[in-house]
Formats: C-alpha cells, sequence, structure tokens
C-alpha cells in the first residue's frame, strides 16, 4: 500500500485494517499473482469489482502505475520473493480487454458499470 500512499487503488479513500489485495486482471480470467496484476483496495471495492474487468479509468491509472513505478515493483516483489513478469501480464490485458465487444460491460466503482470502448481501450494497452 505504500506505492499506492495508503489509499484503495480504485476509489482513493484511505485504506484501513480492511484492505485487500486485489488481482486486477481477475484471477478467473487469468491466473496471475505477478506483482504488476495486484493492487490493494479496500473492502468494499474489492467486494463490488469481484471478477469483472476494470473500466477504462482504472485501466489507464494501471497501466501508467506499471510503467512509472516499475523499478519500485520491481523492489517490492524482490524483498518478498514476489512473482514478476510484466511483459506477460500486460500481454493478458491487451488480449482480454482488445477482444472485448463494443459497449460490454466493465467496472468503474461500487456496483457501478460502464461500457467498453474499444478504441479507447486501444489507446491505452498498445
Amino acid at each position: 500500500s505504500d506505492l499506492q500512499k495508503s489509499t484503495c487503488f480504485y476509489c482513493q479513500r484511505t485504506l484501513t485494517e480492511r484492505a485487500e489485495v486485489d488481482h486486477f486482471i481477475p484471477w478467473a480470467r487469468y491466473p496471475d499473482n505477478g506483482v504488476e496484476n495486484l493492487v490493494v483496495a479496500d473492502q468494499k471495492c474489492n467486494s463490488s469489482k469481484r471478477d469483472f474487468l476494470a473500466g477504462i479509468e482504472h485501466l489507464r491509472k494501471w497501466r501508467a502505475r506499471n510503467t512509472t513505478q516499475a523499478k519500485a515493483l520491481a523492489a517490492a516483489a524482490a524483498s518478498k520473493t514476489w512473482k514478476r513478469h510484466p511483459a506477460v501480464t500486460l500481454g493478458v490485458a491487451r488480449s482480454i480487454y482488445l477482444r472485448l465487444a463494443p459497449g460490454a460491460l466493465l467496472w468503474t466503482g461500487r456496483d457501478t458499470f460502464g461500457r467498453a470502448d474499444p478504441p479507447g481501450l486501444r489507446g491505452v494497452l498498445e
């Protein structure tokens, strides 16, 4: 949670003892425990997101975090002996998001969804 300044990755609320680790790309879609696929979320956001794909604003933030904080993520992974395979994680995100049908529902926040915008998703992931 230090990389996120003790705030939920999704809603930006201050994390409490009920913080949870979330698989940004849901485990049900691809079992990836790599550090680049993990974010810290408050319990309500994590419960609401479940196995849904996150919306484009979350995707944009996740992609930026994995780029701008690559060294910090690598150091965190090394200190905890976590798996790390950023190219694979990004490839999986591309293979899932870039095949979504226009209008597919994406999780945007607690119990809210938005429609997929394939050109926008391409802009974030390519």
